[in-house]
């Protein structure tokens, strides 16, 4: 038989049988439409929460305001609070103020200092700061700056090494997002005892010292310059770590300093806000909401994020469950339904056995018998499935404050995914079926 007599032959069957394959035609239609769904959200969401969610992963904390850390046991959420992290401002200003000296080189009002009034010694070999305009960590792209927005500023930072949190697994997450990185520190590791200091390659290339690779372990001094001459404000510290400087481009670092010690006199240190990680969004609401006057939200994308991250999770956690077994449940319908239409024509088979039909054959009119049905049902679920999930979109846009959506091309990869799915379990079943009709004979006293 050619291919076109197989095929007049399957529509032929289907027509005799309009009953059943209308049963079966229905199910497949279903069973494409919620793997299309589930499959074009779930992909579209969690690229989303890949491209922007991770992306600001270190906005998952909150700011105290106070200058005394609350007591965290009367945190409702203190289960979830990952630690905290407690960055002092070492005020290099007040340093100098308070021992007579004074500094021609103030930045602006709030005393910031340019690192060309700076010096780092290692191995008694002294390297003078150079302030290029290049700091760009804390600049909006957005906004045009001027030199005095990105001059290289010299702050220290003071992270007593105990009981802190230096680095979170939010700002890493972050880091791996944004910048495919998988390690923090380019040499070493975290503070982990007095008099040590860790250091971003950015600020040694500032200094003009380049031996990043044989750095660590070695004792710096750092100095100020002032009006009587240079004076030393960091002495002897081991250098514990020098850190990628791309950690300083998340959210969460753009405002601490990349010089940070293990330990400096309490007077002068300036408490800035400390952060209380959490580990999702919507704890980072509902911790700012409950613990008004003690902790701020970050910003007010938190919000967004936590109204995403919600979907997310009922999606991935609810949805997705619900989605899976409806389809296995179709499924069994279908493939039932399948069964007692070929299990109906065993004398059909039989005889068109009898009458010499190859084995090639027969398998080729069951599938496709099934693959007309395939195409007919594909054809009726794409105008169907773009329907649908424009009403899907309006849903989710009246939820979330950022209007969130499945695309089109997302869309298009889950009729991809649909019809790929459909032919697989067609394909399955046919064979399936192709070889039990194989026992049938005319001689089978079942027939």
């Amino acid at each position: 038989m050619k291919i076109i007599d197989i095929i007049k032959l399957a529509i032929l069957n289907l027509k005799s049988n309009l009953k059943m394959t209308i049963s079966i035609l229905t199910g497949l239609v279903i069973i494409i439409q919620i793997i299309m769904i589930s499959f074009g959200y779930g992909y579209s969401m969690n690229k989303y929460i890949i491209d922007v969610v991770d992306k600001n992963a270190s906005l998952k904390y909150c700011t105290i305001s106070s200058g005394d850390l609350p007591d965290m046991q009367n945190l409702n959420y203190e289960n979830n609070i990952e630690g905290i992290q407690k960055v002092y401002k070492f005020n290099i200003y007040k340093f100098c103020e308070d021992n007579g000296l004074k500094i021609n080189n103030i930045l602006s009002e709030n005393n910031d200092i340019s690192l060309d009034v700076a010096i780092l010694e290692i191995d008694n070999k002294k390297y003078k700061g150079i302030n290029d305009y290049s700091y760009d960590f804390n600049v909006d792209d957005n906004v045009l700056s001027g030199s005095k927005n990105k001059s290289v500023k010299y702050d220290i930072g003071v992270m007593e090494y105990y009981d802190n949190l230096q680095i979170s697994k939010n700002e890493i997450e972050e880091l791996r997002s944004k910048y495919k990185k998988k390690k923090v520190f380019i040499q070493g590791g975290y503070l982990d005892g007095e008099n040590q200091i860790i250091l971003t390659d950015y600020m040694l290339q500032k200094f003009g010292y380049d031996n990043i690779k044989e750095c660590i372990g070695k004792k710096v001094n750092l100095y100020i310059m002032t009006d009587k001459g240079e004076v030393c404000i960091v002495n002897n510290y081991k250098i514990q770590g020098i850190i990628d400087s791309d950690l300083y481009r998340i959210n969460s670092r753009k405002s601490i300093p990349q010089i940070i010690i293990s330990n400096a006199d309490k007077k002068y240190c300036d408490s800035l806000k400390n952060k209380v990680f959490l580990t999702s969004f919507q704890q980072v609401v509902n911790l700012s909401e409950n613990e008004e006057e003690l902790i701020l939200i970050p910003t007010v994308e938190a919000f967004e994020y936590s109204e995403v991250e919600t979907l997310y999770i009922f999606y991935n956690k609810i949805l997705l469950g619900i989605s899976i077994v409806v389809v296995i449940s179709i499924l069994i319908f279908v493939y039932m339904v399948i069964y007692f239409y070929f299990k109906k024509r065993k004398r059909y088979i039989c005889i068109q056995r009898a009458l010499g039909i190859r084995n090639i054959e027969m398998y080729s009119l069951m599938f496709y018998e099934l693959i007309i049905i395939g195409i007919i049902s594909i054809s009726i679920s794409i105008p169907m499935y773009y329907k649908i999930i424009k009403y899907i979109n309006k849903f989710i846009s009246s939820l979330i404050y950022n209007s969130y959506y499945l695309n089109t091309k997302d869309a298009r990869y889950s009729i991809v995914v649909g019809i790929v799915v459909e032919m697989v379990i067609l394909t399955i079943i046919s064979i399936v079926e192709y070889k039990k009709s194989k026992k049938y004979n005319i001689t089978n006293k079942e027939i």
